[in-house]
């Protein structure tokens, strides 16, 4: 994916795409679920101008969707092998991202492991990187917390 989509999606989100651009974006191309579109305004609101959420949202969006469209792909051709993404955390947690976009795509058997750093921090705050959130549910299927 040429680097150019995003930078067009940051100035003047996917409309502004030129036909070159557009052919490049993944089939039936869907921006993120609203939680975790909601995650990640609560994340960059004090980075992003408020009038350019929706096109930061957007270029996440097609990362996302992207790796999905490419894995599902890999995937339909090579059921038999085992695949494993490694990418941020936040495209990953509370199953939002990637795995939400890779469960649109087909794909079923999916395993989601995320790694907190847990260095720093005492009882109540381990407990609030570990346990499900109130309104996103479960961080991962698993859970690989990083101590001294």
């Amino acid at each position: 994916m040429p680097k150019r989509i995003n930078s067009s999606n940051f100035k003047g989100g996917a409309v502004q795409l030129t036909p070159e651009l557009k052919r490049w974006m993944p089939p039936n191309f869907t921006l993120g679920n609203a939680l975790y579109k909601q995650r990640f305004e609560d994340v960059m609101k004090d980075h992003v101008p408020p009038e350019k959420l929706d096109n930061y949202f957007a270029s996440q969006s097609v990362w996302d969707e992207t790796m999905a469209w490419r894995v599902s792909e890999f995937i339909k051709n090579h059921d038999q092998h085992v695949f494993v993404i490694i990418v941020g955390d936040f495209h990953a947690a509370y199953f939002g991202g990637l795995p939400d976009r890779l469960k649109a795509r087909g794909v079923e058997n999916l395993i989601v492991l995320s790694q907190v750093d847990s260095r720093h921090s005492d009882q109540k705050e381990f407990e609030e990187l570990i346990d499900p959130h109130p309104e996103y549910g479960p961080r991962a299927d698993f859970i690989l917390s990083v101590e001294q």
